[in-house]
């Protein structure tokens, strides 16, 4: 697996950003990437993780919810 991560502002908010994520047998990895990424984010003062791509990413992420074309997570 490999992926690109940034902090930003987004409307004002601190959030961490999922500029690429790709990789074969997610379902190997993912939970344990998950869990960095957000304590990774709340470490750092983020509240939210944002992802920008298909639909399909939002079964990734049940508790996710669309806000225009990113996906975010609270943390």
């Amino acid at each position: 697996m490999a992926s690109v991560w940034a902090f930003e502002k987004l409307d004002e908010r601190p959030v961490f950003r999922c500029r690429m994520l790709t990789g074969k047998n997610m379902s190997e990895w993912l939970d344990p990437v998950r869990e960095y990424v957000f304590k990774l984010a709340r470490d750092n003062g983020a509240r939210y993780v944002v992802a920008r791509g298909r639909s399909a990413w939002a079964r990734l992420f049940p508790d996710a919810y669309r806000r225009g074309k990113d996906l975010e997570m609270g943390l």
